[in-house]
């Protein structure tokens, strides 16, 4: 599942959209989760019941819904937490915690975890946070977040961070904000969903109008890369 994750360079005079990065591998789960909430239609705590016939799909009951309108008993295909697509166990009568997507195909619902860094945890293994983070989806709070770094490339493999930038979102209606920093680092938190522009207190003769736009969805977050060169 591809991450919310951008790339902005800030160079040559202008601000160049990059298209999102996919993850290479399974990195730990955030402990907030945000990233996982972005691409998946559905987050429950399902008790398994048994193998389906298809060795992939397993049966299980909904005891819990974080996100969609699932309930019940259930059939789930569930590919392994490795980086390659591959068959998976899981315990008879075990409680786990699933973020899946959702099809409808002849009237039948599909639900299948990725087929790649497959999101799902035995529930003992999920952390305080990430369960605390998840019981606040159906709330009408605002906590999108986007953060991230500005740095500036020296040479070819060096980098160093670049403090007291103010970074801006905006998406229309209201401009939120951040400072970059001692680290270059900047988090805007408290976020609507919607679509932000971003921008920063760069010069502006070193910036062109930047076309890259940042998509937030309910309680999800994005992570942006800022470069000046």
């Amino acid at each position: 599942m591809p991450k919310a994750r951008r790339m902005i360079l800030l160079c040559l005079g202008g601000l160049l959209g990059i298209p999102s990065l996919a993850r290479a591998e399974c990195g730990p789960r955030p402990v907030n989760a945000c990233e996982l909430v972005n691409n998946d239609a559905e987050i429950f705590v399902g008790r398994v019941l048994s193998q389906a016939e298809d060795a992939l799909e397993w049966r299980m009951r909904v005891v819990r819904s974080y996100r969609g309108s699932t309930k019940g008993d259930i059939v789930v295909a569930v590919w392994s937490r490795g980086d390659l697509p591959s068959l998976t166990n899981l315990d008879i009568g075990g409680e786990y915690l699933f973020y899946v997507s959702k099809t409808v195909e002849d009237g039948e619902a599909k639900r299948t975890t990725p087929h790649t860094c497959g999101d799902w945890l035995p529930l003992e293994a999920v952390s305080r946070e990430e369960l605390a983070f998840l019981s606040r989806l159906k709330s009408r709070t605002p906590d999108g977040r986007v953060f991230g770094r500005l740095i500036r490339r020296v040479g070819i493999l060096d980098e160093d961070p670049v403090p007291g930038i103010r970074i801006f979102l905006n998406d229309g209606k209201k401009s939120y904000s951040g400072r970059t920093d001692a680290k270059g680092q900047f988090n805007i938190t408290g976020l609507p969903p919607g679509t932000y522009r971003l921008s920063s207190t760069i010069q502006r003769e070193l910036l062109a109008e930047a076309d890259d736009k940042i998509e937030l969805v309910p309680h999800g977050c994005v992570e942006a890369y800022l470069m000046l060169k």
